[in-house]
């Protein structure tokens, strides 16, 4: 490439030369825009929106036309030239893209005046899939302070933060839920955020904790019979309620049951 500058001058048979020579210049231009960067999203890695934003720069200054493509094979019409594009649809099939979750690669081709062509790419991996958080809990009464954990997952872009909170007292971040403190059942939601920025719909649970001993009563009168009678027994528990009771007489070993029947 550059500017050449060509001079003349003629001469006839008898020798006779021209005494004013003939100059011309002439501009020589078989290189693309040099140094062209493509630049998705400011560099971002990753992103959740189909519509993307290019910055296209080039140390050139005669850039004039530009065009665009998915997979180097299936191009766009060309447009002018702008360093700055907004919006492009990086899941537009004409341009060889496609809707998958994943890496994208984005082609951009750039001329100049003398249509002389440079290419650029730039990729960044798309994901538009909330992420998702499972938890171990087994969904009984516990008779002590226990811990919940949380696991989220996300395929593609992975997962960034994960949140809950209890009896909607505030979302903390963690993945390790203590439920201690006072008896009943506890309000637990969370949700997990991807490194795309999906937020997953909080998912609830009910968390149970009865650390509360039951009471029993009975209706004994405490007084001296002389016939059969019949004791009953009263169960009472605010949180878990009752499960079985179980009683013995003179320690011949515990049965189940609430109604004690006493022979003479």
């Amino acid at each position: 490439d550059g500017i050449y500058s060509i001079k003349s001058k003629a001469q006839d048979y008898a020798d006779n030369n021209e005494t004013t020579l003939s100059s011309i210049s002439i501009n020589v231009d078989i290189a693309g825009p040099q140094n062209l960067v493509l630049t998705i999203n400011d560099a971002n890695i990753f992103t959740n929106n189909e519509l993307i934003d290019l910055n296209i720069y080039s140390n050139s200054i005669d850039l004039n036309k530009m065009k665009f493509s998915c997979d180097n094979v299936n191009w766009s019409a060309e447009q002018d030239y702008a360093q700055f594009v907004n919006d492009f649809n990086i899941n537009n099939e004409t341009l060889g893209c496609n809707a998958n979750q994943g890496s994208k690669t984005l082609y951009v081709g750039v001329s100049d005046y003398f249509n002389n062509l440079s290419q650029a790419n730039d990729s960044i991996i798309f994901d538009s899939v909330n992420p998702s958080t499972i938890n171990d809990y087994s969904e009984y009464w516990h008779n002590a302070d226990y811990n919940i954990a949380l696991n989220a997952s996300d395929l593609t872009s992975g997962v960034y933060k994960t949140f809950y909170q209890i009896n909607a007292s505030g979302f903390v971040e963690g993945n390790t839920i203590s439920i201690n403190g006072i008896d009943g059942n506890k309000i637990i939601d969370f949700y997990s955020i991807d490194n795309a920025g999906n937020v997953e719909d909080a998912n609830t649970i009910y968390a149970l904790l009865d650390k509360t001993k039951p009471e029993t009563n009975d209706d004994s009168d405490g007084l001296w019979h002389n016939s059969d009678f019949n004791i009953t027994l009263s169960m009472n528990d605010t949180n878990s309620q009752i499960a079985h009771t179980y009683y013995q007489i003179d320690a011949t070993g515990f049965i189940e049951g609430s109604l004690i029947l006493l022979l003479n």
